[in-house]
Formats: C-alpha cells, structure tokens, sequence
C-alpha cells in the first residue's frame, strides 16, 4: 500500500519487499529451494525501521509528529488485514484442529491480536513444543517485534530534542541489541530468535540509514556522522555498485545460510546490511531502478504484507493435515496469492480512504472482540468439530507427560541440572534423554507402593544422548552434558546406573557427530558411529569396573506417524487401531543399532531393558490398550498414565528382580 504522508514514494522500496515477502514464501514452501529464504524477514526489518523512522523523523522536525496519529496510522495499516487472517484461520483450525491444537490456537490468537505471540513462544519452546509447522499463527512473531519497537522508539523521540543525541539514542540501541543477539544465541536460541531486545538492531539499522539520509546536510560536529550522511546519498561514489553490493550481500544470506544456521546472531548482518545498502544507495541506482522497481516487483511489493499473513496458515494446516506434497503446497501458495490480492484490492484499498478516526476505533474494537473469541477457545469454552471421545483422548494423551513432576531440581558446582527425589541409600541414578524420563511415573508408583526406596537421581537433557563427546550443532550442551553425566555416574556412592536413550534417533541423524576427526557423522556405517559406541562402551566398562550394577534400556518401538495424524480425518471417521511396524523398518532402522547395544552390553555385563518385548509381538506394536486408550503421547514416548500402571519392564532397575 502506498503510504499517504508526506514523504516521496519510492517503489523501488516496494520491489524490495516483493524480494523479502517472495524469498520467505519459497523457503516454507520449498526449503531447499531457497535455504536462507527466513532472512525475508530481516529485509523486512530494515526496510520498516527505515520508512517509519523516515516518516516521524520529518515530521518531527517540521513540528508536525503526534504519538496518536502515528499509531493511528498503524492501526490502519495492519489491523483489516490482521483481523481478516485471524478470522479464518480460527475458522479453519475450528474444522480441521484437534482440542488441543485449537485451544493452543486460541492462545496465539489473543497473542497475535494484542502484538506480544512472540513472547507466548519463546515460553513455549522446549523440548516437546509443537513443531512450528503445527502452529498456524508462529509467522505473526516479527509483526510483534516491529510494533514492540514502535513503542519504544517514537516514545524516546518525543523525549529526545537534539539530532546529536537522537543519533546516540539510535547507536546505544543498535550496539546493544546486537550484543544481546550475540549473547544469547548460544545458550537461549529461542531467546535470540523471538525476543525484541535481540531484534531491535535490525529495525534500527533502517533508522539509522533514515537519520543519516534526512541530515546529511544539517548534522553538524561530528565528520564520521557527516560523511555518513553524504555516503548514503550516493555523493561519494556510484551509487549503483552500492545497489549491487548490497544484493550480492542479500543473494549470500539466501544461498548460503539455511535452517542449521545459529540465527539470527552475527549472520543477521548479511541480509540486514544489504538491505541497508540497496535502500541507501537511492531509488536512482541502476538496480533499483531496473530490477527492483520493474512493475511485477512493485505489484508483489504492494500485497506483500497480506501475502505473508494468508502463505504461513495455509501452509500450516497442510502439514497438520498431513499433505505436504510439493503440489498442494504449490496450490496453498497460489491461494495465498489470491488471497493477498483480494484483501488489498477489496479491503486495504478502500478502508485507506476512508477518513476520521472512526475507522481506527472500529479495527480496535474488532481486534478486542476477536481477542475474546480466542480466549473462549483457549480456555476451551469454544470447542472443534474434531471433539469426540477419541479426539479428546488423543489431545489428553498429547499432554500426559508428568516428568520432573514432584522431583526436586538441582544444579550439581559443576553445572549439571539434576532431578532428584529421597535420600539414603540405595542411590540410583538415571541417565539419558527424555526417553528414560518418561519413566518416573512408574519409578515414583514403585516408591509410593514401598518396591523401591533410597535416592533417585535423574541427570537427563532432551535432545541429548548419554554418550560423552557427542555435539548436536544446535544444542551444544549435548557434548558438555555427556561429560558431566559420565562423571556423576562415577561418584562411588551411586549403586546402580541406568541408561537409556531415542538411540535410533541419534544413530540416524546427521545433525550429530563426534567431533575430532573431522565431521564424523553419528549414523550407521560412519566412522561418527563406531566412535560413539567405542565412547559408550568404555564408559559403561568404567562404572562396572567399580562394581556398580547397569542397566542398559533400549528404544521403545517409534510410530511412522503421529497419533494425531492418524486420527484426524475431514469426515471426522476413525481408523487409529494399532501401528504395524513393517520388516523393513526392523531390517533398516531398528535392528542394526539396537544388535549392536546388546552387543555391547554382553561385553561390557551391562543387563539389558527391551521395551520392544513387552510392547511388541509379532512385529506389530499396539497403539491403543486394552481399554481404547492410547498408549502413546507421540511419535517417540509413552504417556504417563501408561507408563505409571502398564510398564512393568522397568521395574528391575529399581527392585533387582528379573
């Protein structure tokens, strides 16, 4: 939409978005196609911090800024959009989402509305967080962060007078909020990803560029800030190579980042600088004019906001259906086209002229009363067509996980995060990933009955195999967290060592290695995977040398699909009635590794826990009990209400009876 104040338009601006809004549609819909196609968002930034920043700068200093019209304008500017989207996609959640889903739904729409979903899923991330293809709203975090900036920032203008300490202001939040980005990458990713203080940088280096574009002329003192101002009006050299510079930066984060990059971080600094630079360079250079400012590029420039708000829940509800075909996604994508050329043409268009403020009331009180319908739904008052009895199970099963329940948390001087519960001895201690978590609800039973007694310890990490060595290059305390492990294993005091893991999920996967010799890769006939078992090995050999007791527990059989998408069906019809694991999944995926750990056992005297015997018969693995209630809370686990009464095979590890 072409803006309506006072400063020129410029559709190279436009052609650029098209760019942003183009290079993310593709990524969610053909990641490998474009594998740093995210970075949209980021173009997206710059441009907003540029062209705001632009607008309240002028006017500021021509006397003409008011807090309220500029938030009035934005109301205008994003909420008709905003509330159409909202609309259908609760109506389409409401046809095709389980009780779950939608109530979870329900939250990100009070979220979306209010402009803070992005610090609904920073809390919400973790280690059994809905996958982000499964949220049909995750898209609308970085409106959030762009309007928590526009709190911040126009408020400080008001209260900043002089150019000199406007541009300070504009230094101290850019440099700040790039050192929080670079702080917190390592350790809190979610954190760097959604939270503005990690964001901000990006919106204030298109501030930044409007400051010194509006006052190449006037600034005075400093000459860096002056020679600023003159370079990104292209007075000191050819503005065009600044264009192409600046999207052969943009080109880079496209191709050469992609989903196994720490981002944003310092990476961020590809696309964000580019953008600044083709945005600097001028709607005159060659680039902008020819390319970004050809008639396609500024038509898909001008839907480009309510083409990002309709692409991701279409896209969204075809992997939650299941459908993720490349052709229905093509499809969903075209839809979303349409879509986004309807909503400018038969809504942004028309309400932009209408006058008064009016308008701007309604949009609010709409947005208000659409905020309760999603607090209806996340508090279930609102319920989804799929809301039977084997609905309702399933989502209750989605939620059946009770671990660290009543344990109590401790951080050991050397870091190490530990659940523990009782005291005295005997002491046992548990050590894995969520797979061996999953059993202290049948622990905690055992205890209660008076089975099972002394000090339990459980040193898990999800995500996380009890291997020491072993990196995964997006959770980097694996390596650190199976050294600790192995070291508390140690302490003589501990009797009795359980370990167990997804092992399958660490043998077959390439974002695991062992570092030292290159990128050994954990997987079946790598060197990474004889290197992991040798580290295995060695230290269960080590705890049984000091006469400890070992338990070794293997996988519990995996599911193909997600019980939720074995249930959900446009007609509401239920075929869920056991999962068949074919032979080939025993031949190709199971059985290597798992005769390779009971190999291991033998020579090493560790006993071995096979759920498969006990879940298992024939090569099929139910998915129901025998009372029709699921067995499973996902793909990998078991739920708890299964595990506390039904998984007995656990139950030596703490009693010593085979």
């Amino acid at each position: 939409m072409r803006p309506t104040h006072s400063i020129p338009y410029r559709a190279d601006i436009d052609g650029l978005r098209a760019l942003a809004v183009a290079s993310v549609v593709a990524y969610h819909a053909a990641p490998g196609l474009v594998p740093g196609g995210f970075t949209g968002v980021d173009i997206f930034f710059v441009i907003s911090g540029f062209l705001i920043s632009t607008i309240i700068l002028t006017e500021k200093a021509t006397g003409r800024f008011s807090l309220l019209d500029f938030y009035i304008r934005r109301v205008r500017r994003l909420f008709p959009a905003l509330i159409l989207v909202l609309a259908a996609t609760a109506l389409i959640g409401w046809l095709l989402l389980l009780p779950n889903e939608f109530r979870q739904l329900g939250r990100h729409i009070v979220a979306g509305a209010a402009y803070f979903i992005n610090f609904r899923l920073n809390k919400e991330a973790g280690y059994f967080d809905t996958e982000a293809g499964e949220k049909p709203l995750l898209h609308l975090w970085s409106l959030a962060i762009e309007e928590q900036f526009y709190i911040v920032w126009p408020v400080l203008l008001l209260l900043i007078a002089s150019r000199r300490h406007i541009l300070i202001a504009l230094v101290a939040i850019t440099v700040l909020s790039f050192a929080s980005n670079l702080a917190t990458i390592g350790r809190h990713p979610e954190a760097a990803f959604y939270l503005p203080q990690n964001r901000f940088f990006e919106l204030s280096i298109g501030a930044l560029l409007a400051f010194f574009r509006l006052n190449a002329g006037p600034m005075r003192g400093p000459a860096i800030a002056a020679g600023i101002g003159r370079l990104v009006q292209g007075g000191t050299f050819p503005a065009s190579l600044v264009s192409l510079a600046g999207l052969g930066l943009i080109a880079a984060g496209l191709a050469l980042l992609d989903h196994e990059t720490r981002y944003p971080g310092a990476y961020a600094l590809i696309p964000t600088l580019g953008t600044a630079a083709v945005i600097g360079a001028g709607e005159g250079a060659f680039p902008n004019r020819l390319l970004l400012a050809a008639r396609p590029m500024v038509a898909i420039g001008l839907v480009s906001y309510p083409l990002y708000l309709w692409h991701w829940p279409l896209l969204s509800f075809l992997h939650i259906v299941d459908d993720d075909r490349p052709g229905a996604r093509a499809v969903a994508v075209a839809a979303a086209i349409v879509l986004a050329s309807l909503t400018y043409l038969l809504i942004e268009r028309p309400l932009a002229r209408v006058p008064g403020r009016r308008l701007p009331a309604g949009l609010m009180a709409g947005t208000l009363a659409f905020s309760a319908v999603g607090l209806a739904i996340g508090a279930g008052i609102i319920q989804p067509r799929l809301s039977g009895p084997i609905f309702q199970d399933v989502a209750v099963a989605a939620d059946d996980w009770d671990f660290p329940g009543r344990l109590v948390r401790d951080e050991r001087a050397d870091g190490l995060l530990v659940h523990r519960a009782g005291t005295g001895h005997p002491k046992t201690l548990f050590l894995g990933d969520s797979n061996i978590q999953q059993y202290w609800p049948r622990i905690e039973r055992l205890v209660a009955d008076g089975r099972a007694g002394g000090e339990i310890i459980f040193a898990t990490s999800g995500g996380c195999p009890p291997i020491p060595g072993i990196t995964e290059r997006n959770h980097p305390d694996c390596a650190e967290f199976g050294a600790k492990g192995a070291a508390l294993a140690a302490d003589p005091a501990i009797g009795t060592v359980v370990i167990g893991a997804q092992w399958n999920g660490y043998f077959y996967r390439s974002d695991y290695e062992m570092p030292g010799e290159g990128e050994a890769r954990i997987a079946e006939g790598t060197p990474g995977f004889e290197r992991a078992l040798m580290s295995l090995e060695a230290m269960i050999a080590e705890l049984k040398r000091d006469g400890r007791r070992i338990y070794l527990v293997l996988n519990i059989p995996t599911w193909g699909r997600d019980a939720r998408r074995l249930t959900r069906a446009i007609t509401g019809e239920v075929t869920l009635n056991e999962v068949r694991l074919e032979r080939r999944r025993f031949d190709r995926g199971w059985l290597p590794v798992r005769k390779r750990l009971v190999e291991l056992a033998a020579r090493t005297g560790a006993i071995v826990i096979d759920p498969l015997q006990s879940l298992c018969a024939d090569k099929t693995c139910p998915g129901l009990d025998g009372e029709g209630r699921l067995i499973y809370k996902d793909r990998t686990h078991l739920r708890a209400s299964y595990v506390r009464e039904h998984a007995g095979f656990i139950d030596e590890v703490m009693t010593g009876a085979r």
